[in-house]
């Protein structure tokens, strides 16, 4: 089985027609956030992530890109 590479950032734009828009230091509101943070990598692993979901934010944190972004 062939391991498929984690999609980028670019690469959701374009595979998904998407228009993503960055709030990097603002508000959390109404938003859904992706965010790597490398001191999770002991829990979570190189692929796992952690969805946190309220009725205002959704977010989902992960060590590598592996984890939010594999297809």
């Amino acid at each position: 089985m062939q391991r498929k590479k984690p999609l980028s950032y670019s690469a959701l734009q374009g595979r998904y027609k998407l228009s993503l828009a960055t709030n990097s230091g603002k508000s959390k509101k109404n938003t859904i956030s992706l965010e790597l943070d490398k001191k999770l990598s002991g829990a979570l692993g190189t692929e796992g992530y952690r969805l946190t979901a309220t009725p205002t934010q959704i977010t989902v944190k992960a060590a590598t890109n592996a984890g939010p972004f594999r297809r």
